[in-house]
């Protein structure tokens, strides 16, 4: 069978011209044919018996094939918007760092294409900063070191950019069994002999602002609370703080920073269970007038994987301030979710400043370039920094 195989082969070719075999004449269709580097296709309805419709140009006119009807695509760019990278001083929430903005381009299948992109970090680019506050009784340190160290917050990041906004939310945990003690004395006050609010599963106290005065009242203002076990409601509160972006009032083109601080570890996907809610999260907005997230008890808490998803959908870092006992899990934590950093917090949370400097200026001189890209495309990046 072998044999007879390699016969029939030997005279199909004995068939053809010698000139008539090149690397594109084995493509059958226009398709596989234009996807082949210099091979073109005849698309004309008569066309010379035997010869095959894809060669390359010269050969394909040979053979009497018109040039209007060769079909063989070219590789074109055409920049659409380019506007100038900005200066210091740009009006917040337009500054342009990326250059060109948009350009259309057109590729043979096949065919590499190399473009240039250049980035210049604008100076005063807008900042906003969300404190994001476990507020169970164990915080009670960092609650006030937190009021206190407001002006000195608003200063540091003053060096680094004059258009800065500071938001504060807080959160507990679901008001159910068994997250919270659910008697009712223990309801209204869950903190024993200290006076205490009710729990609740997250409040957003106060939407960005740029007046510090506001942001320090809102702090002093916020009272403790408290639960039964040593994990928060924390991942509710981060989904709420970053798709609410109307009632936070993110601004879309702001470098958007929520710092989550606790002492606690975390609640996920399948714990709602054990208090019997079996809706999985939306992923949606749900917080009322007085900023309370109204699904905490019907619907469970979010997944690592929608965690993540929403912070890369909405560009949001994430900068996790925990004690040194929780730090390990946090940071295996940032492993999984990108965009989020995890840092130890002193017991009375006196280095937040320092934490809040130290980290920004490492995100803000670390440049990532992203695409989506479907699968049968491959981008590679290549950088010339400074020459």
């Amino acid at each position: 069978m072998m044999f007879i195989s390699v016969i029939w082969f030997l005279v199909l070719l004995e068939g053809l011209n010698s000139e008539d075999i090149t690397p594109c004449s084995s493509r059958l269709t226009c398709g596989t044919c234009i996807a082949s580097p210099n091979c073109a296709w005849c698309s004309e309805r008569v066309y010379k018996r035997g010869a095959s419709r894809c060669d390359i140009i010269e050969n394909l006119l040979e053979k009497g094939c018109s040039k209007k009807n060769i079909i063989s695509p070219s590789t074109v760019s055409e920049i659409l918007v380019n506007e100038d990278l900005s200066d210091a001083g740009a009006v917040a929430g337009s500054a342009i760092q990326l250059k060109p903005q948009k350009f259309k381009l057109s590729l043979r299948p096949g065919d590499p294409a190399a473009f240039t992109l250049t980035f210049r970090q604008a100076e005063d680019y807008p900042v906003d900063l969300y404190y994001l506050m476990d507020l169970t009784f164990t915080m009670k340190k960092h609650k006030e070191t937190l009021a206190e160290l407001a002006d000195t917050i608003a200063e540091s990041m003053n060096n680094v950019t004059k258009n800065f906004r500071l938001g504060f939310g807080s959160f507990i945990d679901k008001v159910v069994m068994p997250y919270v003690d659910m008697v009712p004395d223990r309801l209204r006050n869950p903190c024993r002999d200290v006076s205490c609010n009710s729990p609740y599963g997250f409040r957003n106290h106060l939407s960005l602002d740029d007046d510090v005065a506001r942001f320090t009242q809102e702090v002093s203002r916020a009272n403790l609370s408290g639960n039964l076990d040593n994990a928060e409601g924390g991942f509710d509160a981060i989904m709420q703080v970053i798709v609410c972006k109307e009632k936070i009032k993110w601004n879309d083109r702001s470098r958007k920073i929520i710092l989550f601080a606790t002492d606690g570890v975390f609640h996920y996907a399948g714990d709602g269970k054990l208090g019997g809610i079996v809706k999985p999260n939306d992923g949606n907005c749900h917080l009322d007038d007085d900023g309370y997230y109204t699904e905490s008890i019907y619907q469970d808490y979010p997944s690592l994987s929608q965690i993540n998803t929403k912070i890369i959908e909405n560009k949001i870092l994430v900068i996790f301030a925990v004690p040194d006992s929780e730090l390990p899990l946090y940071q295996r934590l940032t492993t999984h979710v990108e965009g989020t950093y995890a840092e130890r917090l002193e017991s009375d949370a006196s280095n937040i400043v320092d934490l809040i400097h130290q980290q920004y200026n490492k995100i803000q001189s670390k440049v990532e370039l992203k695409d989506t890209a479907p699968d049968f495309l491959k981008i590679t990046y290549s950088s010339s920094c400074l020459g």
